[in-house]
């Protein structure tokens, strides 16, 4: 028997709120410094009722506690595992190397401590950890193994921004649990209960000034669409990878698993008053987590509009914060102009949450030993997304943040102008990211990238990719095997190709927003072909030359002047 916690707060009196919100919203502890110890052990947990849950914990009961850093900085970071079995610990939203990043390859024993040691290169932002070992790691954050990263730096202090932590910066840790009648935790896709920080029918006492919440969604599964029982105006000012240009009204915001938010809530007027944040899942469509097609016992939380968390204004603080900011930092993605590699990534398969082991990145299942792409250090890319399976996905890349070029061809909302590093991507949506590949390179030991809903990762919706500052790569050079001249050009490429496989090619030509302009089948004869790229009409800018064969697949940058 499940016990199930539904929180309708559509019309809250505030009679009605007190007794729906009724344990005050747990703040995690902050530590800060240049040196920390987490032990990751078996707890227990009290989340209602009289009994315990038995839970993991990070140096306590369940979650762990908030590490505050600065950038430029370095820091020791000891992992205790206190656990009977293996996990990892990944540093998520980090830029740092790929053998401290935590994946699956830098595994942890029980009974052993995993020593890092890194410098922090991040901006001011929000990030997290937790476990990320592979078919385990659904399981693990589940029973409580996260926490929060709080980033800062010179240009955030600069900001007149709250940043009293517990009192108007506020770590916000979305989470859905369903419980057994005994008041165990069952590991469940989409849950039937929700948690902010542990504290179930959380509410939060909130000073009469401007507010910070770091909401972060640390659900398994489930996506949120965030907003507030008055349907006020909030002020989304950061993304997983740190501050906007401007604060960006909005009444509500999507937030998929993994994803982070920093939002500002102007209280000033509202002393007295109470308010409740809300879920308006009842505006997902069916195929989206949390929307009204999902199966498995379809939990009470989908397709419709709940409370998270009550929110009781207070007297405001000695010094507080009045103001929105109008403007933040400067935000400058890279130029297109200068990519050097245009990388395609289908997902792939169909299925609902009982049966996820058919959702594949580019047609291929996570395999430990199969390096899906080796990246020369340096390099600016561009990677296009296109989900061909029939629900939505958050698609997480380590090492390095990203920008949103487009969505279906088009700008990305406001909210999305700054760095991420977690991505939603609806059903037949094409989504395109720009990075570029900094300052950590190892020719063996991989980063991830994967659909963040934990059961598709689990289940194989990964795949990996290494940074090598040894590479020569083909978009501008030349192989034994392989031509490619003159680039740039004014008027034509000559591409020659031998490949002893003798099958027929797939060559595409694309524009700098990935859409096909011409494209032709060659067939080899014998072990080669030579194949002409006419540009001479085509205006100056950036194409690129995708050649796909049964064993072979590359994108070649060309100029055309």
């Amino acid at each position: 028997m499940k016990i199930l916690f539904l929180f309708l707060a559509t019309s809250c009196t505030t009679l009605l709120n007190a007794q729906l919100y009724y344990n005050p919203l747990a703040i995690p502890a902050a530590i800060s410094g240049n040196n920390f110890t987490l032990t990751v052990a078996d707890s227990s947990h009290h989340f209602f009722g009289a009994n315990n849950t038995a839970t993991y914990g990070v140096n306590g009961s369940y979650l762990g506690p908030t590490l505050v850093v600065n950038k430029d900085d370095s820091v020791n970071i000891a992992v205790v595992n206190n656990l009977t079995q293996t996990t990892t610990m990944h540093w998520h939203g980090l830029h740092i190397p790929a053998t401290m990043d935590g994946g699956p390859h830098n595994v942890i024993n029980a009974g052993t401590t995993w020593q890092v040691g890194f410098g922090i290169r991040n901006a001011a932002s929000t990030c997290w950890y937790h476990p990320h070992l592979h078919m385990n790691t659904g399981t693990q954050v589940y029973m409580g193994l996260a926490g929060m990263i709080i980033v800062k730096d010179t240009v955030e202090a600069a900001l007149n921004l709250p940043r009293t932590y517990g009192t108007d910066d506020i770590p916000v840790v979305l989470q859905d649990r369903t419980f057994n009648a005994n008041g165990d935790l069952i590991v469940d896709g989409l849950a039937d209960s929700m948690v902010v920080n542990g504290t179930m029918h959380a509410y939060l006492d909130a000073p009469a000034q401007v507010v910070r919440l770091r909401v972060l969604n640390g659900s398994n599964v489930r996506s949120y669409n965030l907003g507030f029982s008055d349907n006020r105006t909030f002020y989304v000012i950061a993304s997983d990878g740190g501050l906007l240009s401007q604060p960006v009204p909005v009444t509500r915001l999507k937030i998929a698993s993994g994803e982070r938010f920093e939002i500002l809530l102007d209280l000033t007027n509202d002393q007295g008053n109470n308010f409740v944040m809300m879920s308006y899942a009842s505006a997902f469509a069916n195929n989206e987590p949390g929307g009204g097609g999902m199966p498995n016992g379809a939990s009470v939380l989908n397709a419709t509009n709940f409370g998270i968390m009550q929110i009781n204004v207070v007297a405001p603080t000695g010094n507080p914060v009045t103001t929105i900011p109008s403007s933040l930092i400067n935000v400058t993605p890279w130029n297109i102009a200068n990519v050097n590699t245009l990388r395609y990534k289908t997902l792939d398969g169909n299925g609902m949450f009982a049966t996820m082991a058919n959702f594949t990145i580019n047609f291929l299942a996570f395999d430990m030993m199969v390096i899906n792409d080796t990246i020369p250090l340096n390099n600016l890319e561009v990677w296009q997304f296109t989900n061909n399976t029939n629900i939505a996905h958050p698609i997480h890349i380590h090492d390095v943040p990203f920008y949103i070029l487009s969505r279906n061809g088009n700008q990305p909302p406001a909210y999305e102008g700054g760095l991420k590093d977690v991505f939603y991507i609806l059903p037949n949506e094409v989504v395109q990211v720009i990075m570029k590949f900094e300052d950590f390179a190892n020719d063996t030991m991989p980063y991830m990238y994967h659909c963040h809903n934990l059961v598709h990762e689990d289940n194989g919706m990964m795949a990996q990719f290494i940074v090598t500052d040894s590479f020569t790569g083909i978009e501008d050079a030349t192989e034994n095997n392989f031509s490619f001249y003159p680039n740039p050009t004014a008027s034509s490429v000559q591409l020659n190709f031998q490949d002893s496989n003798n099958e027929p090619y797939t060559i595409e030509l694309l524009d700098a927003g990935g859409r096909i302009m011409q494209s032709s089948l060659v067939n080899p004869e014998g072990t080669a072909f030579s194949y002409t790229i006419d540009l001479a009409d085509r205006p100056a800018g950036i194409y690129f030359l995708k050649v796909s064969g049964t064993n072979t697949s590359r994108t070649l940058k060309i100029i055309k002047e």
